[in-house]
Formats: C-alpha cells, structure tokens, sequence
C-alpha cells in the first residue's frame, strides 16, 4: 500500500455530477479576477481539482500532482 501526497491546488466544491473535467473559474460565482496569491486570472483558467460535496473525496485530474510518500508493507 502506498501513502501518496497530492496537491490539490485551486479547488471548487461540487455535488456528484459527471465531470470529465473541471469548470472554468470564470464560471464559477465567486469568480474574481485575482486569485489568492495575487496573480490576475487567465479567463481559460480551470480548478486544479474538484472536492465532492461532504469533504471526503478530492477528485485531482493532473497525474503529476501525486507522489508516493510511504510504501507500506505487511508481512
């Protein structure tokens, strides 16, 4: 078993829906056109990723946003 650690980046909580990919964030309602490190959004800018709606679940659409942290072995 792998312990992996993921950047989750900018994300948007959504209820369960069939996304193939995450929406623009000029989409969304809260849509500023800074984001929170200052830097001006580009208009084609999409959600690093999407949190489903109880908190439990980070669905990450980047591949190179995990790395494995621990390998976990039983004997």
């Amino acid at each position: 078993m792998f312990v992996c650690f993921v950047v989750v980046g900018d994300y948007i909580k959504l209820p369960p829906t069939k996304i193939s990919i995450p929406p623009l964030k000029v989409d969304h309602p809260s849509h500023v056109n800074i984001d929170s490190k200052n830097q001006v959004i580009n208009p084609t800018d999409r959600f690093d990723s999407v949190q489903n709606s109880d908190g439990s679940h980070y669905i990450i659409y980047d591949p190179n946003k995990q790395y494995p942290g621990y390998l976990i072995t039983y004997i």
